[in-house]
C-alpha cells in the first residue's frame, strides 16, 4: 500500500513536469535570444546615465536653497532702494538698508561659490556651459552691486541715481536668479 501510494506521488509531479516540458517544445513561440552586447550605450541609456551624474547631493540642495533666498532677498531691496524717494536722504535709512544689501549679497556670493566647489568631476563637466553662464550673470550682480554701494556712500545719496543703480541691479539678480534655476533644473532641483 505504502509502495503504490509513492508510486501516485511520483507520479503525480513527474507528469506535470513532463507535460510541461512537452508544451515548451511543441506549439508554443520562443522569446526571441538577447542581442550580443556591443559597446554602445543607446540615446535612452546615455540620457537617464547623465541625468544620474549630475543629480544633485543633498548639501547641493541646501546650497541651492541659500542662494536662491538669498538672491530673493536682495531683489527685495533692491525693489526697496528703488522706491525709496524722499527717505533716501535719511542717512541711517540709507545705511541700515546699505548693510542689508551687502549681507544678502555676500551670502549669494558665499552659498554659490560653496555650491560650485561641491561639484563632482562628471558634474563640472557636464555643467560647464551652465555655470559658465552663471558665473558671467554673477559678475554682472558683483559690478551692479559696486556701483550701488557707492551711490549709498552718506552724504551722497541722489534719489534718482541710486534708483536707478538700484533698478540695474534688480535686472542683474533676476538674470542671475534664472540661470541657477536652469543650473539647478539640470541637477534635478525643483526651484519653488
Amino acid at each position: 500500500m505504502r509502495w503504490m501510494a509513492a508510486m501516485i506521488a511520483v507520479g503525480a509531479i513527474l507528469l506535470p513536469l513532463a507535460a510541461w516540458g512537452h508544451g515548451q517544445t511543441h506549439g508554443q513561440s520562443h522569446p526571441p535570444p538577447e542581442p550580443s552586447p556591443t559597446g554602445t550605450v543607446g540615446p535612452e541609456l546615455e540620457t537617464f546615465g547623465r541625468a544620474v551624474a549630475m543629480q544633485a547631493r543633498p548639501d547641493q540642495l541646501g546650497y541651492f536653497r541659500e542662494v536662491l533666498t538669498s538672491t530673493d532677498n536682495a531683489l527685495r531691496l533692491s525693489r526697496d532702494l528703488q522706491s525709496m524717494g524722499a527717505a533716501a536722504a535719511d542717512t541711517a535709512i540709507v545705511n541700515a538698508m546699505s548693510l542689508q544689501l551687502r549681507d544678502e549679497l555676500d551670502d549669494v556670493e558665499h552659498y554659490n561659490r560653496r555650491l560650485l566647489a561641491s561639484f563632482t568631476k562628471p558634474q563640472e563637466a557636464g555643467l560647464k556651459k551652465l555655470t559658465h553662464q552663471l558665473k558671467k550673470s554673477y559678475a554682472i550682480v558683483a559690478h551692479q552691486a559696486r556701483t550701488v554701494q557707492q551711490l549709498m556712500e552718506p552724504g551722497k545719496v541722489i534719489p534718482e541715481q541710486l534708483a536707478t543703480g538700484a533698478a540695474n541691479l534688480e535686472k542683474a539678480l533676476s538674470d542671475f536668479r534664472t540661470d541657477e534655476i536652469r543650473l539647478g533644473r539640470d541637477m534635478g532641483i525643483q526651484a519653488q
